[in-house]
């Protein structure tokens, strides 16, 4: 059985947010609103907070490419 791969997110110095899976990047949230909708969000998610990774970071695959 493979280890359970949880998102995870580092907010950097520069104000963008780089979204992990398992230590590998998926995503990276910029822009000032952006930021502060992510946070936001992932703060009122509580205890659904993968869940609320896991759809930044889908929706941060298809804003940019890696």
């Amino acid at each position: 059985m493979s280890p359970v791969r949880h998102f995870g997110y580092e907010l950097r110095s520069d104000g963008t947010v780089v979204l992990t899976r398992g230590c590998r990047t998926v995503g990276v949230v910029c822009g000032e609103a952006e930021v502060a909708r992510f946070l936001g969000e992932l703060t009122a998610a509580g205890g659904g907070r993968q869940e609320a990774l896991a759809r930044w970071a889908a929706g941060a695959a298809t804003r940019t490419s890696m």
